[in-house]
């Protein structure tokens, strides 16, 4: 067996929709198995948060989450199979893989920026940021067909000394101290309609994404909630500056125009679209996000809050 295949971690296909619960003691795999879905990805955190929570692994229990989150949002947006997630604690590292059915695959994938003009914007985002936050990560076809995209982290939460390329079979030389880290919050929002046909009841996900490989710009991706399946979505990219202008006055991009709500507790977001997704957002999470860049960017410290839900 050559280096890479020693690096890959095996999972073993239910093949149909099934959830398993993470044993006390990590002598089981944590798994999801389910269809393409809009809330495949929430349901993957929590069984996420619940496995950290049964294995006593606070330390890494948010970049868990988030790692899971992206892989298997990958799998529903793209491959658009039936996938499986399974989580596994092995060599003191939280394993992280998720099969689909598809065995398309492009190995310059792990490569990408979020400049990319090839894709759609928000593509690929979520594998910019496992690629930075794993300890290891690959690609690999299985057996069964389709494909195992996976990632590592350190079970105590500690720095990443490399990430070995599954591309090539071989470690990448080891990395000169952490970089800062990517920072990403997760906000419920309201949907706003001017005048008084407002549903402030209509609620949706508003997920923040700054990278220190692109620390001029936010990405915004608007989601819908499992409440309300129907309402838009859709991926924006707008300047950092654009959201610091907009918390106090109007900021404007060519997509995304933010500025204070008139009653003065939130923040509407104007959001390019046919027509335009009008989001009203609370103060309180996006001074938090900026402030979260401000210190990953000062001091490269881990975010420490990157996959919390703000409400």
């Amino acid at each position: 067996m050559d280096q890479r295949r020693r690096t890959e971690p095996g999972v073993e296909l239910v093949g149909r929709p099934a959830v398993q619960m993470p044993s006390p003691r990590g002598t089981r795999p944590a798994s999801l198995a389910a269809p393409p879905g809009p809330f495949v990805p929430h349901r993957a955190r929590e069984l996420t948060r619940a496995a950290c929570r049964a294995w006593r692994l606070p330390e890494v229990t948010d970049l868990a989450c988030l790692v899971a989150d992206e892989l298997v949002t990958n799998a529903v947006v793209h491959a658009q199979t039936f996938l499986e997630l399974q989580l596994t604690l092995a060599d003191g590292e939280l394993v992280v893989a998720v099969h689909d059915r598809d065995p398309g695959w492009d190995a310059a994938w792990w490569d990408c920026t979020p400049d990319d003009v090839d894709a759609p914007r928000g593509a690929r985002y979520g594998l910019c940021l496992v690629r930075t936050l794993a300890h290891r990560y690959g690609v690999y076809p299985h057996p069964s067909g389709g494909k195992v995209v996976w990632a590592t982290l350190p079970a105590d939460g500690g720095t990443r000394p490399h990430a070995p390329d599954d591309r090539a079979g071989t470690d990448t030389a080891p990395r000169p101290g952490p970089p800062p880290a990517p920072v990403r919050r997760t906000i419920v929002v309201n949907r706003a309609r001017p005048g008084p046909a407002d549903r402030e009841r209509w609620r949706l996900e508003l997920v923040l994404g700054w990278l220190p490989t692109d620390p001029d710009h936010v990405d915004l991706t608007l989601r819908p909630t499992p409440l309300h399946p129907a309402l838009p979505a859709g991926n924006w990219r707008a300047r950092l500056d654009t959201l610091r202008r907009g918390l106090g006055g109007s900021g404007c991009d060519d997509d995304v125009h933010i500025h204070p709500h008139p009653a003065g507790r939130t923040v509407i977001f104007e959001l390019a679209a046919k027509p335009p997704h009008l989001v009203q957002c609370p103060f309180p999470p996006l001074r938090g996000f900026l402030d979260a860049v401000d210190a990953a960017t000062r001091t490269g410290q881990r975010d420490p809050a990157t996959s919390d839900r703000l409400t």
